[in-house]
């Protein structure tokens, strides 16, 4: 039942911003051939080249982050708890942070996989860890539930967060 569930997270919600595009770049760090012509990691499409200085600023943008807070609900006899939550994050190499949402499913035994949109990521993890994956970086992180799961019990809120790099 559980891979079920999973499968169909994975092949039919997976967002196509992971699976957006190869990799293929040109010296600038620039993708020559697709349309429209763009760059990744300030990259510029108008220069043969960066400054040194500008380089070690790019370097430091690279990191990818979020933070999640959320609600996971109890369904009657299943041992699938969906959840969901709202997620503040970077996935800008400006450093901008965003406003977006985390949601996913948990297996009652601590298998999880959910999106978060802030990050722009898929996490599958399990209990307290999990591996974030990106369509240019790959980072971990951890969640971790505001209280207990019972029948009859309010389902508890979650807190989570990961770093991509």
């Amino acid at each position: 039942m559980l891979r079920k569930y999973m499968a169909f997270i994975f092949f039919f919600l997976m967002p196509g911003f992971v699976l957006a595009h190869s990799g293929g770049t040109d010296a600038n760090g620039c993708h020559a051939g697709s349309r429209p012509y763009h760059c990744h990691n300030n990259g510029s499409s108008g220069s043969g080249g960066s400054s040194g200085s500008s380089n070690s600023k790019n370097e430091e943008s690279k990191i990818i982050w979020d933070v999640n807070f959320g609600y996971m609900f109890e369904l009657q006899n299943s041992e699938i708890y969906p959840f969901g939550g709202m997620s503040i994050g970077k996935n800008d190499p400006d450093g901008n942070a965003s406003l977006g949402a985390n949601f996913g499913i948990q297996h009652h035994k601590g298998l999880y996989m959910g999106v978060v949109t802030t990050s722009k990521s898929i996490q599958v993890g399990y209990k307290f860890g999990h591996v974030s994956f990106g369509s240019d970086y790959i980072g971990f992180g951890f969640k971790f539930s505001l209280g207990q799961l019972k029948r009859s019990v309010t389902s508890p809120f979650y807190f989570s967060a990961s770093s991509l790099f």
